[in-house]
């Protein structure tokens, strides 16, 4: 390859040039590698090339002046630059040597690569060999591009950097680090139905000032965009400043890339770097104290960058959807009730055929991979898929409903959530009729089908209900089929609890009402149609009401679910799934459709959900543990395992929230089988807490009539009103649809009258009833910050840390040999005794004792002893 360069120097610099022919270009490279490998390294010379013309290519398309038919390149720099350090130029201008300029009096370099001319001149500038950001000699592409530079640095006579060149290739390693290139990503705004006005327009006489990098990269941007960055040193360079371009020295390929996060503010230009521009990217950041740019390295951030192109446009139209449930509810795009939803059996199938996730996705409870699920000591959940048709999901759906539904009036009315995920797997056996898409090779997992009892099966048994399932399947009734879906879905450990979740909308108050008095009487007439085809007693059409501030709970007799309406109305179906935290949670099921999000049928061909720290909630890791026993594995972007702290595996878990919940969950359910009083606990936290957004109300799980629970419940109830004079925050009734919805006596917290959860932004943006806004991250990844951490004393084996500031403080004056330091106003620690004292007449019963421990992998911070 044989490239011209152009090197011009205006009114700041000399000119000078050279020319080095390709025969001694050749002589050179000889003299470096060894006579016996020259055919193999003429054959990888010529596959560099062909990488190089590549970059090279991408190089000029990036760059906004245009080429010549000879493709030259002009370089710009100044004299103080050439001088500040031995090398051929300066050896050059100090001589006669001859000079070649072009027709416009730049210096010419002939048969020189520009793609590592750029980093000679960094070298130049800087001194440094880090700096530049050389490769790590761990693959074979990356030694080659060092023999290139190697070569370079040797002709321009830059002796340490050819050095630093020549040990690294010596302590070559075959280890490569991991990153993950995928694409630049781009907003969309939903196939160009969302129009969002702008509430500014951008003022046409918007300042724009100019930069010249080395003279190839003339980037015109806005001051707005630079002042806002105001720890920077771009705000001293425009005060420094009259004109309305800025000269500077450095890499343009490297501020073309910090150019486009200044005037976008995403990382996007960055994640399809490779790791030696990453490099010179960070220190140039340092440089310019830009920290906006450097948080792209901050391990505890969200990594949105690496969820890959699908699903971070998913999460970017939907969030822009959800701002708009919030804030402009009568926007015209709103108005189509399953904006955004894919219609699951009409659409095309083959999107969703399995795949796997992002790879810059870590999993977490990875059932499919086979050393990973060796480590758990729990049964292997089934890998989810969807079911063959329409027809099998609504016998999975009535099966499993115990077709409580059937005939019920749907408009408004929309079933979401855990229910409706359950109906759409195909279920792990075999049925030639009605499971088309399972494998006759397919294995029942230990546990997922046992007999059924003649109770669970009377239902199914007689005419009245099979002729309802005749009406839906266009395929033979198969009563075996049946017979295994009511046990699976019965005794199934990780389904047998599943609840029915409804949700109303596109209803005004008093209509939602009306609503519930509707459903209500359905179900009613429902278990008495089946309490006369089954002979069942009379017992068996109760209803027990349960009546919560977020939800009015169906409490039937067993084996039909509980049923919870949840006491908000939505606008649509659309914004009742966007509310779901759980990707795999976004199915829903208006009585005639099934409808998903995007992200929930990504969850599903993919078998992950992705976390999402914007959906956060009190609940929000247990509930994605407790779908990860279902078989949709934990996705967490940018997972890095290595940085995890140790103690995350053996400390309380009430002390851990994100990520470090996940993983400490994931170790215990991994230890069962030695420590067998683990795994009552562990499904214990991962199972709904009392401060659950929707079943707030603790039901036994014992095989009960509502009749039974309404008693037990109500001696309880009478004792904590009567005896202890407590409010609760639950009331009851049984079958008293008004009773519930007007009570007649203030004994809980409840207001007498029903009443619908009204809009408010911060939980109607995330959709959960308890949303937290705390750093995913922050308590899983250990973080180069000190050595030790202080810790007080409360209680007999409760140690509570101090903040980092205080633990910087105290480290630092107990290495100066200081008898005490002041805490605050009141309060001082004595290193003599190792205590905290709050004043110096504090009795020594009271005192804390204080102690030093020693952070597990992290070392000292620099400028901290």
């Amino acid at each position: 390859m044989s490239l011209s360069e152009e090197v011009s120097v205006e009114s700041l610099c000399d000119h000078l040039t050279t020319t080095l022919s390709l025969e001694n270009l050749l002589e050179k490279e000889r003299t470096f590698i060894n006579q016996s490998l020259q055919e193999k390294y003429e054959n990888e010379k010529h596959q560099l090339q062909l990488i190089e013309q590549e970059r090279y290519e991408k190089f000029k398309q990036e760059q906004p002046h245009e080429f010549s038919k000879h493709v030259e390149l002009t370089f710009m720099t100044t004299l103080r630059t050439i001088n500040k350090r031995e090398n051929l130029m300066k050896v050059m201008m100090t001589s006669e040597f001859m000079i070649e300029k072009d027709e416009n009096g730049a210096i010419l370099f002939a048969d020189r690569n520009p793609f590592y001319f750029n980093m000679i001149l960094e070298f130049l500038r800087t001194g440094s060999t880090t700096h530049i950001g050389l490769w790590k000699a761990d693959s074979e592409v990356s030694m080659k591009h060092l023999v290139q530079l190697f070569e370079e640095s040797n002709y321009f006579g830059c002796a340490k950097l050819s050095e630093a060149i020549q040990n690294r290739l010596k302590n070559c390693s075959l280890f490569r680090e991991d990153e993950d290139d995928d694409a630049c990503i781009t907003h969309s705004f939903l196939e160009n139905h969302i129009r969002v006005e702008e509430d500014v327009e951008p003022a046409k006489s918007e300042k724009i000032i100019s930069f010249n990098v080395r003279g190839q990269l003339l980037y015109p941007i806005a001051i707005e965009k630079l002042v806002k960055h105001s720890e920077s040193l771009f705000p001293s360079l425009l005060k420094e400043t009259n004109e309305n371009t800025i000269f500077l020295d450095r890499d343009p390929l490297v501020y073309h890339i910090i150019f486009d996060f200044l005037e976008t503010g995403r990382f996007d230009e960055i994640c399809k770097q490779d790791q030696q521009v990453k490099t010179q990217i960070k220190k140039e950041a340092k440089e310019l104290n830009l920290l906006e740019l450097l948080e792209y390295w901050n391990i505890l951030r969200y990594h949105i960058e690496h969820l890959g192109y699908s699903n971070r446009r998913m999460k970017e139209e939907e969030d822009l959807l959800r701002r708009l449930f919030v804030s402009d509810r009568d926007h015209e795009i709103l108005q189509n009730p399953y904006l955004h939803l894919l219609n699951v059996f009409d659409a095309n199938q083959e999107a969703f055929m399995m795949k796997n996730p992002p790879k810059g996705i870590g999993l977490l409870f990875d059932f499919e991979n086979p050393m990973e699920a060796s480590k758990f000591k729990v049964s292997k959940p089934s890998i989810p898929h969807l079911c063959p048709d329409f027809e099998t999901f609504q016998i999975q759906f009535d099966t499993l409903t115990c077709g409580i539904f059937d005939g019920m009036n749907w408009e408004n009315v929309f079933c979401a959530g855990g229910c409706v995920l359950r109906a759409i797997l195909a279920t792990p056996f075999a049925n030639s009729s009605n499971n088309p898409i399972t494998d006759s090779d397919d294995e029942l997992d230990d546990g997922d089908v046992s007999e059924a009892t003649m109770d669970e099966l009377e239902f199914y048994s007689n005419d009245f209900n099979r002729k309802k399932h005749d009406q839906h399947s266009a395929t033979c009734f198969d009563e075996n089929f049946q017979k295994k879906l009511i046990s699976y879905y019965n005794k199934h450990e990780r389904w047998s609890n599943t609840d029915i979740d409804l949700f109303l909308y596109g209803l005004t108050e008093c209509e939602a009402e009306q609503k519930l008095v509707d459903i209500y009487k359905h179900f009613k007439k429902r278990l008495r149609a089946f309490k006369k085809a089954t002979n069942q007693p009379k017992a068996f059409t109760d209803i027990m009401l349960i009546r919560t501030s977020h939800a009015l709970t169906f409490r039937f007799y067993e084996p039909v679910r509980t049923v919870q309406v949840i006491l908000r109305i939505y606008k649509s179906p659309s914004e009742i799934l966007m509310g779901f935290d759980i990707p795999s949670c976004c199915f829903g099921y208006d009585g005639s459709n099934v409808y998903c999000l995007p992200r929930a049928k990504e969850s599903l061909v993919t078998r992950t959900n992705i976390v999402d720290p914007d959906r956060q909630s009190t609940t929000y890791e247990s509930r994605l543990v407790k779908y990860a026993l279902r078989g949709f594995r934990i996705g967490i972007p940018n997972y890095q395992p290595a940085k995890v702290k140790a103690n995350n595996f053996v400390d309380d878990e009430c002390r851990r929230n994100g990520l470090a919940k996940i993983l400490w969950l994931q170790n215990r359910y991994s230890f069962t089988l030695s420590h067998p009083g683990i795994l009552t606990s562990a499904f214990d936290i991962s199972s709904p807490s009392p401060n659950h957004d929707y079943c707030i109300v603790k039901i036994p799980k014992d095989l009960i009539s509502p009749y039974w629970l309404h008693s037990r419940i109500k001696s309880q109830y009478t004792y904590a009103v009567e005896e202890l004079n407590q409010h609760p925050f639950f009331d009851f009734t049984l079958n008293d649809i008004n009773g519930i919805l007007n009570l007649a006596s203030n004994r809980s917290t409840l207001s007498a009258k029903i009443e619908w959860i009204t809009l408010e932004p911060t939980r109607q943006y995330i959709g959960s009833f308890n949303p937290t806004d705390r750093n995913f991250f922050k308590d899983a990844y250990q973080t180069k910050q000190f050595k030790y951490i202080w810790e007080f004393k409360e209680g007999k084996k409760i140690f509570t840390p101090f903040n980092i500031s205080e633990s910087i403080s105290l480290e630092r004056h107990y290495r100066l040999n200081r008898s005490s330091f002041e805490i605050g106003t009141n309060n001082r620690v004595d290193f003599e005794d190792m205590v905290q004292i709050i004043n110096e007449d504090t009795p020594d019963e009271i005192r804390r004792k204080v102690r030093r421990k020693k952070k597990v992998c992290s070392p000292l911070q620099k400028g901290e002893d």
